[in-house]
Order: structure tokens, then C-alpha cells, then sequence
């Protein structure tokens, strides 16, 4: 029971509580419909997230702060290795959704000042963030070596090429069981295996960036598309906004499958979880790059462009490799050729997402809008 002292206290502070609940709501109503994703001017209220970690003295002079979609633990190491050869600089990482990133990003260019360096797997909101005036051009020492498609006006980088892949416990595929290599096969596995009711995932495309911009690329490319989503919803499929939550719940076992997410994440999870299976698509392998914009709001645009080089080098590169599982643009000859030799020994037929203006179309409104609303109809379709 409350005391007549904490009554009184409650009901005049109820109303803020309301408005805040009523804030919150509007604003998930609106990111999950893709309104402050598409660039609508909503002002984040929320509580501005911490960094993740902060590497170097604390009474450094340069300060680098960076916003990205990687798993902190993930890029710790990489980012550790830049700032121990780079003496005064203290550089902060701070983990986001592709989602809260973009809309953090915009609120803060509009107020003056935001991160230094924007890294996203959701490669249609970067080249967004360009088109619309919130990133500056940038000369890196590699930038003539990169490939066609991994860079836009001199704005926004790949920095690495990940596959998407399909994960799965091999403790659920013994026996006779055979794990479907392509999409047509995964249909008719779902549809028939009863034991993988709800023991299957895949993005929920309304929470996240990337999830979106992979099933608007699998209907680009494949007629299979909606059956499968269709297949998915039959087997009551979890929807998700994390490749890192799905992956582990299926190495775990609370899982069998998870459908489209990133294979270098997968990679470093099956090192220490011998049960977690990774497949390559046989049909087709699409190729995701995380790109990397400076905004025009950022202080320190220099230091950006000094991890942009770092991350371009080669050491950089082989860091990537060995700690995030991230496959190289660019390899030691200045040519993407370990990403080709990763591709053609697992015989499959790698896509390359291209950066460039052709990611806009994915962010049309109206385009948008009818996706979702045939996503939606599609998962309430017959169980």
C-alpha cells in the first residue's frame, strides 16, 4: 500500500507518465511504418544511448566518436588495434539498430553536431543520408581501388562484404534429414517438416533496416519470395530485429532455422558452437556491405577519414577478417579477390547489394508502403 504522501505524489505526476507512454508509442508507431527511416523531421525523444566503449587516455586531445550497426564486441578489437598505433586519440563506439542510428543521426545534424563516422549494415539509409545533404565528401588513399560498386560520390564506402545466409542446428537436421540448399527446397521443407513449428525466424522487416532491404532484394531477384514468406508464416515463423539474437537461439537449440542473416556473425558463433550449420543459398547468395558516411554535422571529419584509411589498409582489412568474419573489399593487391575465392570454394552465386542511388528505390514511400502491406498479408495468410 502507498502512503497518503506517495498517493498524492503519484497523481501529480501521472499525467507526465502518460505522456511519456504516449510518446514512446507514436514514436515506434512511426519508425515501425518507416517514417523517420525515410528521413520525416521527427525529433528523437528518447534517452540518447552511452557508448559502448571508449578506447584510449582520457585526456586525449582528438576525440573520434563513431555510431554504428556492428556488434561492439565485434569491432572492439579492430578499433583497438587503430587507436594503439594513433597516440592522443581517444575514439567512442556507440552500437545502434539501423533504425534508432538513422533517426539519431538526422536529429543531431539538425541540432549541429552528431558522430563523427556513421557505419550501417542498412546500406539504403546511408546512401539516404547522402542524397539528402547529411554526409561530405572525402578522399581516401584506396578510394581508386575500390570496385564500381562499392562506393557513391565519393561519400559512401564499403568497408566489408558479408554474405546472407540461412542458419541451422545440425542436432535438428540428423539422421535422414537433409538441410534444403536453396530456396525452392526450403518451401517444401517447411511445408512439410511439422516439427519445425515455431522453431524457425527470420527478420521482422518493420523493425529493421536490413531485414527490409533484404526481402526488397529477394523479391527483386526471385519469384520464390513470397511463397517462402508464405512457407515461414506457416511454420510460425519468430520474427526478429537482431542476425546476432536468431543465429544464437539456433546454435543453441531453441531454434532449428533462422532465414536471411549475416553470415560473418554466423562464422564467429559456429567457431565456439559446434551445432550451428551454415548455408550459402545455392540459387543465389545476396552480398551486403556496411557502409560508412561522415556526416557534414561531424567535428573531427579528419579523424574519420584516418579509420577510413585504416579500415581500407590492408592490415585493416586482414583485422576485419580475423576477429569480425567480415570478408575484404579490397585485398593486398587492390583487388576484392579473397571475396571471389571465398565465393567460387562454396560454389555459390554471390550478389553484391551495389552502392548507389538504385538503394533510393527501396526507400520510396509508396514502394515501401506496398511491400509491407504484401509482407503483412502474406504472414496473416493460412496456418
Amino acid at each position: 500500500m502507498l502512503s497518503r504522501q506517495q498517493q498524492q505524489l503519484w497523481r501529480l505526476c501521472r499525467p507526465l507518465f502518460l505522456l511519456r507512454s504516449i510518446t514512446a508509442l507514436w514514436l515506434g508507431a512511426l519508425l515501425a511504418f518507416g517514417l523517420v527511416a525515410v528521413g520525416v523531421g521527427v525529433a528523437v525523444a528518447q534517452e540518447v544511448k552511452q557508448p559502448d566503449f571508449v578506447l584510449g587516455p582520457a585526456s586525449a586531445s582528438d576525440q573520434l566518436s563513431v555510431y554504428g550497426t556492428t556488434d561492439a564486441w565485434l569491432v572492439e578489437p579492430v578499433f583497438r588495434a587503430f587507436v594503439a598505433q594513433r597516440p592522443g586519440l581517444v575514439l567512442s563506439y556507440t552500437e545502434m539498430s539501423s533504425l534508432d542510428l538513422h533517426a539519431r543521426v538526422l536529429a543531431e545534424s539538425r541540432a549541429g553536431k552528431t558522430a563523427d563516422l556513421v557505419w550501417s549494415s542498412a546500406m539504403g539509409l546511408q546512401i539516404k543520408l547522402v542524397n539528402d545533404g547529411y554526409t561530405q565528401r572525402v578522399s581516401l588513399k584506396r578510394q581508386a581501388e575500390l570496385p564500381d560498386w562499392a562506393h557513391w560520390r565519393q561519400e559512401a564506402f564499403a568497408i566489408s562484404l558479408e554474405p546472407v545466409v540461412t542458419v541451422y542446428n545440425k542436432s535438428h537436421f540428423g539422421g535422414a534429414k537433409v538441410v534444403p540448399q536453396n530456396r525452392a527446397a526450403m518451401i517444401e521443407h517447411l511445408q512439410t517438416q511439422t516439427d519445425l513449428l515455431g522453431k524457425v525466424a527470420t527478420y521482422d522487416i518493420e523493425r529493421s533496416g536490413l531485414g527490409y532491404l533484404l526481402i526488397a532484394n529477394d523479391d527483386r531477384r526471385s519469384p520464390a519470395t513470397w511463397p517462402l514468406i508464405r512457407a515461414l508464416a506457416a511454420a510460425q515463423a519468430r520474427l526478429q530485429s537482431s542476425s546476432s539474437a536468431m543465429i544464437r537461439a539456433v546454435a543453441e537449440g531453441r531454434l532449428a532455422l533462422a532465414y536471411n542473416v549475416l553470415g560473418s556473425y554466423a562464422e564467429v558463433v559456429a567457431e565456439e558452437q559446434p551445432d550451428l550449420g551454415i548455408l550459402y543459398p545455392q540459387d543465389y547468395t545476396l552480398v551486403i556491405s556496411r557502409l560508412a558516411v561522415v556526416p557534414r554535422a561531424a567535428e573531427r571529419a579528419d579523424l574519420s577519414v584516418e579509420l577510413l584509411d585504416y579500415l581500407l589498409s590492408d592490415q585493416g582489412q586482414k583485422r576485419l577478417i580475423q576477429h569480425s568474419h567480415f570478408l575484404p573489399v579490397l585485398g593486398a593487391s587492390g583487388q576484392s579477390s579473397e571475396f571471389l575465392l571465398q565465393a567460387q570454394a562454396k560454389q555459390t552465386n554471390w550478389e553484391p547489394i551495389r552502392v548507389g542511388p538504385a538503394l533510393l528505390s527501396y526507400l520510396d514511400q509508396s514502394k515501401k508502403e506496398s511491400l509491407i502491406r504484401q509482407w503483412r498479408k502474406t504472414l496473416q495468410g493460412p496456418r
